[in-house]
């Protein structure tokens, strides 16, 4: 059975846009959609579609993911701006419930149809459960936002004694602590917050963007263009051997980050 999977790329000026909600027909197959709303980098807005059918290709059974932190929390948002608070507070209440990891008080990242659970902590399931909190924006999600915001810092720093946020490698991964900043961005300037939260937010935002400031290195001899690590606590020139074949998600992550960090007062 074939399967295709519709991933739709909108690009706005506007990282608050409200994008249409989608429906997808596969290849004999009705298919539940979601409607994302979340960034990735300047200005990028997305939406994406995601298969919640159980299927099969060849004789492999194909784990499919029911729901996810990565679709759920931008669709809240999504639903949130658009108005839809009772179906954004459902998104967030699925994900307190269910995704939330009791020990941590942070976020895991996604629920398979066979009932498997995957407990991985990513940075940037925080980040849209994070805004996702402050899109719905009542004194309860609010007080959420805070306290993950406080969790995020005590546990999710590469450096103990500095606010300098982990990553996640290059490849998909390499994106994922520029959305947490993303978000914490908007935290560190919600006056709804208590103090102590948006101090923590732009604190990890300013120092994981001064690290990979710091850590930057030319391209080459002849280009200036900077390049930057992967792992904002250790500087490019370390990470990256001469000729190495540069990966493009570490590169957006960092300016992302910078972007979040120029953004606060």
């Amino acid at each position: 059975m074939k399967v295709m999977v519709l991933l739709v790329i909108q690009y706005s000026t506007n990282p608050l846009a409200k994008l249409p909600s989608m429906n997808m027909n596969t290849q004999g197959i009705q298919a539940k959609t979601m409607a994302c709303a979340g960034s990735v980098g300047a200005g990028f807005s997305f939406c994406c579609s995601h298969i919640d059918t159980p299927s099969r290709i060849g004789s492999t059974p194909m784990k499919m993911v029911a729901i996810s932190v990565p679709a759920s929390g931008p669709a809240a948002i999504h639903f949130a701006r658009r108005g839809d608070l009772a179906r954004a507070r459902t998104l967030v209440a699925w994900i307190e419930d269910s995704m939330r990891d009791p020990d941590t008080g942070l976020v895991l990242d996604s629920m398979f149809v066979n009932g498997h659970r995957d407990d991985t902590i990513y940075t940037y399931n925080q980040g849209v459960t994070l805004g996702a909190l402050l899109a719905v924006g009542d004194p309860e999600h609010l007080t959420r936002a805070a306290e993950l915001v406080r969790i995020v810092d005590a546990t999710q720093r590469a450096v103990p004694d500095a606010p300098i946020l982990r990553a996640h490698g290059d490849g998909d991964g390499g994106l994922f602590t520029g959305i947490l900043c993303r978000y914490l961005a908007l935290a560190a300037r919600d006056a709804r917050l208590e103090a102590a939260a948006r101090d923590a937010a732009a604190a990890l935002d300013d120092g994981t963007a001064d690290a990979l400031w710091a850590g930057r290195t030319p391209r080459g001899p002849a280009d200036a263009t900077p390049v930057f690590s992967p792992d904002p606590a250790t500087p490019a020139a370390a990470w990256r051997r001469a000729g190495d074949r540069l990966e493009l998600t570490p590169q957006v992550q960092a300016w992302t980050i910078l972007e979040a960090a120029a953004t606060l007062p």
